[in-house]
């Protein structure tokens, strides 16, 4: 077994529940619309600051993350990948990060109430926003799925999305060891040192 086939380690995680899905007949949007029901709920046991609140939040940012990576799979092998399920696909990824940074700013500013938890988690959310309203404004604009040969920038590109998409592990793993505040810091400056230039890169491709 390769190192690739268990990277991104979610997308490992996610490969069973998608036959599942498929044979209960869940359709890849109420699959999105779970990962956004998810995301939310992070949101609100991040906010509440306290240890089971910061634990259950993680484990719902980890569950939201899961349902993404079903949910692009169940379209493409039921062959009903839309422009709609790629907008309601982009709207729930927007707002999980949303909930999850305004949650980790209101949750942290209780903890803490001298420090920048609730600007940083407010700067965060920004540049969720921006990047979303970027992507829906055309900047990165909807293609259906291709069968062609990927190139080699594509072909490397499980690597950014390892990147990526683990990044709900190590969202979980921190809740539960009590250290959230460097997520703040890194999706403060991270939304736009990596999420917007990736946007202008998939934009040029």
């Amino acid at each position: 077994m390769s190192l690739r086939s268990l990277l991104p380690v979610n997308t490992a995680l996610a490969r069973p529940l998608v036959p599942a899905f498929i044979r209960l007949k869940l359709s890849a949007n109420s699959i999105t619309l779970l990962s956004l029901l998810f995301g939310l709920l992070a949101g609100i046991g991040f906010s509440r600051g306290t240890p089971s609140g910061m634990a259950c939040g993680g484990l719902g940012f980890l569950l939201a993350n899961l349902m993404d990576e079903c949910d692009g799979k169940v379209a493409r092998q039921t062959n009903t990948a839309s422009r709609l399920g790629a907008f309601l696909d982009t709207v729930a990824d927007c707002v999980v990060h949303v909930a999850l940074f305004l949650g980790l700013g209101v949750g942290l500013s209780r903890q803490h109430p001298a420090g920048p938890w609730l600007f940083l988690g407010w700067v965060a959310a920004g540049g969720s926003i921006l990047s979303f309203a970027l992507d829906v404004g055309g900047v990165t604009p909807w293609q259906a799925p291709s069968s062609m040969s990927p190139s080699p920038k594509e072909r490397w590109g499980w690597v950014i999305e390892w990147l990526r998409i683990d990044f709900s592990l190590l969202v979980l793993l921190s809740a539960l060891l009590g250290s959230v505040g460097w997520i703040l810091w890194a999706g403060a400056i991270g939304v736009f040192l990596f999420w917007l230039p990736s946007t202008f890169f998939v934009s040029s491709r």
